[in-house]
């Protein structure tokens, strides 16, 4: 479990120290002062003295009537979000938390219909404040709230997250938002959950911050240890993902239920964004369904959440099995659901130290930028007066896996309403890989991992074999004041993303799904 070499290294560079003091020099990173990107490790302490503004806030929306709560956001704007959406009870009285980080047509209609605008509050969640689809979803919404309440109500069933003197906030402010939450300055993304971009969600759903926030200062406090390194949490959980790296098992496997499992899809980004460069990084599997051990190569490490209060015998026994066949597995005993703060803050201090013995920049996102770029330049087709781009069919599954090797794994790219029949589906799609063609695999839902494990695929090892499913839907959903729809938004990202990757060489494959999603997607092997 611990690698006597990394351990050496951070004590002979005293590397555990020198985070704390925000040393410059950990990372060669040329015109950046990289002490601006560590605002992270005392962010929960900051927030601390924000608590009663964030519970004060919530109150006010309660006494006001909202009886729902819309994020808009993306990536690491969501993903904190989101785990407080499906992990945490909601306070009586408090209005439902829903994370919307999906521009699928149909859903967005599906959820209006369900709403009554006029209980609804709507918060955008941006860091840089130019993030395409939480503006879009904005001004679709706004616009419905124009008519519903009015232009000079509308602005206060809106409140933002975002950069101090973004674009963002400059909106908010012209257009009369209730309020703005400035985040932390030095917090890039996705590690932000113990911010705004976490902590406001949170509270608005009257999740006990205070208490969250505790855990997380007492996980913190235990990762300032440098007497022992063993003992130190976060150094523990580093050195497994940096020696994992170095010795070719680097495929992280999450073992989890419904009580952590988006808690996995958290940290799924963290480690694919903040690692996948260089042409190194670990690849984090969340969601694979579990077969029989036998059918595991030992290019892998697995890392079991275990919730003390929901504790699953076949879990368990599935762990020590993985266990008895060799397989390196790392238990993570939680007692309760408020550790999750603890692991935020775990992952986060990992994460860096790995990224030190790896020699990566892990603050950063290089190969995220192009698909921007050219998703921007590919809804330009979508103009009034150009044709509209189309897409179709390009390759086969089968011949891509029947001329896999090993080490390499299946990053299923879905363009796709995310319905009950379609998961099954794809989950079934994963299990026949693993059981018929030895394969991990991924999945991340469009547009939603471009701002995830985008970065992992493209900046990460040439070990990946990509399919891309889209839907193109019979509904659609014109942008106010934009020239462009939900689905030619979708169309231009999947494209985008299916040109950056092969202009790095990866090898990819497209599947445009006809009415019968679920079932073209059962056939595909």
């Amino acid at each position: 479990m611990f690698d006597h070499k990394m351990f050496r290294y951070l004590n002979e560079n005293k590397i555990v120290s020198r985070i704390w003091k925000k040393d410059p020099t950990l990372w060669a990173k040329s015109n950046i002062d990289i002490s601006e990107n560590l605002g992270w490790l005392d962010a929960s302490i900051l927030m601390k003295s924000r608590i009663a503004e964030l519970q004060a806030f919530a109150k006010t929306i309660v006494h006001e009537g909202f009886t729902k709560v819309i994020v808009l956001g993306m990536g690491g704007s969501s993903l904190g979000a989101k785990v407080f959406e499906e992990h945490f009870n909601a306070k009586v009285n408090y209005p439902v938390l829903i994370v919307l980080d999906s521009v699928t047509s149909t859903y967005i209609n599906q959820l209006t219909q369900s709403l009554d605008l006029q209980t609804t509050l709507f918060v955008v969640s941006s860091k840089s404040g130019t993030t395409v689809e939480p503006l879009a979803l904005y001004r679709y919404f706004r616009t419905l709230l124009n008519a519903e309440v009015g232009e000079a109500k509308a602005g206060k069933h809106f409140a933002a997250i975002t950069d101090q003197n973004s674009p963002l906030a400059e909106l908010a402010e012209s257009e009369t938002f209730r309020k703005v939450f400035e985040n932390l300055q030095g917090i890039g993304g996705r590690f932000s959950v113990q911010s705004f971009f976490g902590l406001l969600p949170a509270a608005l759903k009257g999740v006990d911050i205070e208490a969250l926030l505790e855990r997380l200062n007492g996980m913190s406090d235990s990762c300032m240890n440098v007497s022992d390194l063993r003992r130190n949490p976060g150094v523990q959980l580093g050195s497994l993902l940096a020696s994992m790296e170095e010795s070719g098992k680097n495929k992280l496997t999450f073992i989890s239920n419904e009580t952590t499992t988006h808690f996995c899809h958290w940290a799924e980004q963290l480690i694919a964004e903040s690692l996948g460069k260089n042409g190194r990084g670990i690849i984090p599997i969340v969601g694979e369904p579990l077969v029989t051990p036998k059918f595991y190569t030992h290019d892998r490490v697995f890392v079991y959440l275990r919730m003390g209060n929901n504790v699953s015998p076949f879990l368990d026994d599935f762990a020590n099995k993985l266990a008895s066949l060799n397989h390196l597995v790392f238990k993570i005993d939680l007692n309760d659901i408020f550790d999750i703060g603890a692991e935020f803050f775990r992952w986060e201090f990992a994460v860096s130290i790995a990224s030190i013995y790896m020699n990566i920049y892990p603050f950063d996102q290089p190969d995220v930028q192009e698909s921007k770029v050219l998703a921007s330049k590919s809804i330009e087709n979508c103009l009034p007066g150009k044709s509209r781009q189309s897409l179709g069919t390009t390759g086969s599954l089968k011949e891509l896996l029947s001329k896999t090797t090993a080490n390499d794994y299946l990053a299923i790219l879905a363009f796709v309403n995310k319905t009950p029949e379609i998961e099954d589906a794809i989950h079934e799609l994963r299990k026949k890989v693993l059981e018929n063609y030895g394969i991990v695999s991924t999945l991340g839902y469009g547009p939603t991992y471009l701002h995830s494990t985008g970065q992992l695929h493209k900046g990460g090892p040439n070990s990946g074999i990509f399919l891309q499913l889209v839907q193109i839907e019979s509904t659609d959903i014109d942008i106010p004041d934009e020239a462009y729809s939900l689905n030619s938004l979708t169309v231009a990202q999947s494209q985008a993303d299916m040109e950056s990757l092969k202009r790095r060489n990866r090898k990819v494959v497209r599947i445009v799904l006809g009415e019968n999603a679920s079932c073209d997607i059962s056939n595909i092997i």
